[in-house]
């Protein structure tokens, strides 16, 4: 899809915080508080994007799994029943090895043995071999495309506190625990998951609770760095992208010049430590099979001479996502 610089920068502009109001981005783009109105309201009804929120649930005691599984009959597996069971929360097909990727959250290892057995139950005898990936820590995160990754200003409101999330690049700083949700907070969260993009009446009018108390409560989460950011998600497809995942066993890793290399790559768009066999799950985005090339061998050529093995996941489709444990919701 063709994009002008204007729509390019309104892009990267949601990207980065979609709680941005029409009348600011308007001022920064140089355009019609309509126009901007009519450009998003336009692009999301073409499905080029959906809002997401990301809250560091980390804080509240979750860990989060990576069950990566070979399957004997992809037709066969119950996707729809899995993304049911108790904080699954996100699901996608691969085309190679490994036909699927479940993420799930737990509390603690009886949580996490009664989420396995649950999932497993569903896809009974169709597994062929399963790896499981324990996270450890992000290192980058980022929803902005190369296709729309455009030099632009950011607007400024001291009075909304929504603008301090002001990173397109989402990780949390350090690994905590011990974050304390009451119901009211639970309710509110529940709400934003369902849609980021409510205004505070809205909220009130769903919530039952007050626009005071939901501008405090909101404030007190983005001060915790408890929620990290309200953006866009592309749909990749549509601007002509695919993506691939690269799953690296690394014998050293130098985690400062790794930073380094994957902020200073826009094509890099996920890259995350594992606490398995030294492992690194990077995930790229590329059009075709000439850049995914280029693109491969720049990244064996800063891990070189330390990676013992790389496998490729090509990424197909996205079945179901819900970052957040769902039965804290019920």
């Amino acid at each position: 899809m063709e994009l002008k610089e204007q729509q390019k920068k309104l892009l990267k502009l949601l990207a980065t915080n979609a709680r941005y109001k029409n009348k600011d981005i308007a001022k920064i783009l140089r355009l019609s508080e309509d126009s901007i109105a009519y450009n998003k309201d336009e692009m999301f009804k073409k499905k080029l994007f959906t809002y997401s929120i990301f809250f560091d649930y980390r804080k509240l005691g979750y860990h989060s799994k990576h069950y990566f599984i070979s399957l004997k009959n992809y037709k066969k597996t119950e996707f729809e029943k899995i993304s049911k069971i108790k904080n699954v929360s996100f699901i996608n097909t691969y085309l190679g090895k490994y036909k699927a990727q479940i993420i799930f959250l737990h509390k603690d290892e009886k949580e996490y043995e009664e989420i396995l057995t649950n999932i497993r139950s569903l896809l009974k005898d169709n597994i062929v071999e399963e790896l499981i990936l324990d996270y450890q820590t992000e290192i980058k995160l980022s929803h902005i495309l190369p296709s729309f990754d455009v030099k632009t200003s950011f607007p400024k409101n001291k009075k909304d506190k929504f603008y301090a999330l002001t990173t397109g690049q989402f990780v949390p700083e350090k690994w905590e625990t011990g974050y304390k949700v009451d119901k009211k907070d639970l309710i509110l969260i529940k709400e934003l998951l369902e849609n980021p993009t409510l205004n505070l009446s809205e909220l009130s009018t769903k919530t039952r609770l007050s626009r005071d108390t939901i501008r405090k409560k909101i404030t007190q989460f983005i001060d915790d760095k408890f929620l990290l950011h309200i953006g866009i998600f592309p749909n990749i497809k549509a601007f002509g992208y695919f993506s691939y995942g690269l799953l690296m066993n690394v014998k050293e890793i130098d985690k400062k010049a790794t930073r380094n290399f994957v902020h200073s790559h826009n094509y890099v768009f996920y890259l995350e430590f594992t606490q398995t066999e030294k492992k690194l799950l990077l995930y790229i985005w590329a059009k075709t099979p000439t850049e995914f090339s280029k693109y491969y061998k720049e990244i064996e050529d800063f891990f070189s001479p330390h990676i013992e093995s790389i496998e490729l996941l090509f990424f197909d489709d996205l079945l179901f996502q819900f970052e957040f444990p769902n039965s804290l919701l019920k």
